[in-house]
C-alpha cells in the first residue's frame, strides 16, 4: 500500500481505508487521504512528519516496539520502558540528529524504530509479498465486488474493473 501511495499519490488523490492511525504517517504526500470506517469519517493528521518522529521516539506499546531508551526485549520480558519524558521527548525531537548521536545505543534503538514504525522503510521484499497475497487472496478469487458491496462501498463499485 505504501508503495502504491507514493505511486500514485503524485498523479491522482489516494484514499485509504482503514482506521489504524499507523496509516496517518502516510498524509506527508500530497493528495493521500484516510477515511475511518469505524468512525465513519476522515481522520487527518495536520503534522505527519512531526508525528512520526513522535511516533519513532516514543515507540508503539500496541505494535509491541518500546521508545528509544528502551532494550528490544522490554516487552517480551514484561519488563517496564524507560521513562522518556515529554521535556526530553521535546528536546530530541529539536535537533533529533544531535540527540540519537549523543548514545550508540540511542541511535541503534532510533534506528530499530524506524525500521519498524515508518513504512516507507518497509523492505521491497516484504512489500512485494504483501501484494502478491494480497491480489491471491481476494481479487485472483472473484471476491473483489462482493467485498465492496458488503463493505459499502458504492463509488467503488462502478470502478470494480480496475482492481482486477
Amino acid at each position: 500500500m505504501v508503495e502504491h501511495t507514493q505511486e500514485f499519490g503524485q498523479y491522482e488523490e489516494v484514499m485509504i481505508v482503514s482506521s489504524d492511525k499507523d496509516f496517518l504517517q502516510l498524509q506527508k504526500y500530497n493528495n493521500v487521504r484516510q477515511w475511518s470506517h469505524i468512525l465513519k469519517k476522515e481522520i487527518k493528521d495536520p503534522h505527519p512528519k512531526l508525528n512520526l518522529i513522535d511516533k519513532i521516539l516514543s515507540g508503539d506499546t500496541g505494535d509491541g516496539i518500546p521508545n528509544v531508551l528502551s532494550r528490544d526485549d522490554t516487552f517480551v520480558n514484561g519488563e517496564r520502558q524507560t521513562p522518556l519524558s515529554k521535556k526530553k521527548k521535546e528536546a530530541m525531537m529539536q535537533d533529533i540528529s544531535e540527540a540519537v548521536g549523543l548514545s550508540a545505543e540511542w541511535y541503534r534503538n532510533y534506528q530499530r524504530n524506524q525500521k519498524l514504525i515508518d513504512l516507507t522503510q518497509t523492505p521491497q521484499k516484504l512489500k512485494n509479498q504483501i501484494i502478491d497475497d494480497f491480489w491471491i487472496t481476494v481479487f485472483n478469487q472473484g471476491k473483489a465486488l462482493p467485498y465492496l458491496i458488503n463493505n459499502n462501498m458504492k463509488q467503488l463499485i462502478g470502478s470494480v474493473e480496475e482492481f482486477l
